[in-house]
């Protein structure tokens, strides 16, 4: 890569480009070349990766893999792949000796990029298991979409965590240390809410109640 560098420098210095404004295209040629490639690969690996799924989901008989093609989960988790490629290959277009504050930036926002794709993944992959067990008998009277958006709030509060710290250049672990004591106070001020939840969550667990039931109280 430092070779083809070199020759698109001595291409624009021939061409009559000033040498202080060639590093600047070079850098954004270079960049434009890892898209590319990156594209390139994306969807050559969704081509692959979706076509043999797609013929694995016709032979088989399971529903879900049906419906990993129809909301099209392969296409959100291949998106992932890019983001990291260009993310690794960064440095190259913008050597941290060069352009620091550029690499950093573009860094950043890579990471935003890839943390962003994997909430849109893994929510998809909650939607889809939701939709699955919601179909069975045996779980049509549980209160599985209560659960899974749990795990949804849980899995974006994490993310936003993930992406204030990177914005603000902060561990996620300080963050989540100064939310602690917020936390302590709504626990106080929303005490009997959230006992009655948790309680919910176990009587749904256990099957401790079901329609049809007496219950009595002194």
């Amino acid at each position: 890569m430092h070779t083809i560098q070199d020759w698109l420098s001595n291409q624009l210095i021939s061409l009559g480009i000033i040498k202080d404004t060639v590093s600047v295209l070079d850098n954004s040629i270079v960049l434009l070349i890892i898209i590319l490639i990156t594209v390139a690969i994306d969807y050559t690996c969704r081509y692959i990766v979706l076509g043999m799924f797609k013929r694995l989901a016709k032979r088989t008989k399971n529903q879900w893999d049906d419906l990993i093609v129809e909301r099209k989960i392969i296409n959100k988790m291949m998106h992932i792949i890019p983001a990291i490629l260009v993310y690794i290959l960064l440095p190259i277009a913008f050597p941290a000796e060069e352009s620091p504050k550029i690499l950093i930036i573009l860094q950043r926002l890579c990471l935003i990029y890839i943390i962003a794709v994997t909430l849109r993944f893994i929510n998809a992959s909650l939607n889809i298991i939701h939709e699955i067990y919601n179909q069975k008998e045996t779980f049509k009277d549980k209160p599985l979409k209560g659960f899974i958006q749990i795990i949804q709030v849980i899995v974006f509060f994490i993310g936003f965590i993930f992406i204030i710290s990177i914005l603000i250049n902060k561990s996620p672990t300080t963050l989540l240390a100064g939310l602690g004591a917020s936390a302590a106070i709504l626990m106080l001020v929303f005490k009997d809410t959230i006992l009655g939840f948790v309680a919910g969550i176990q009587l749904s667990a256990n099957d401790m109640l079901r329609s049809g039931d007496w219950i009595t109280m002194s």
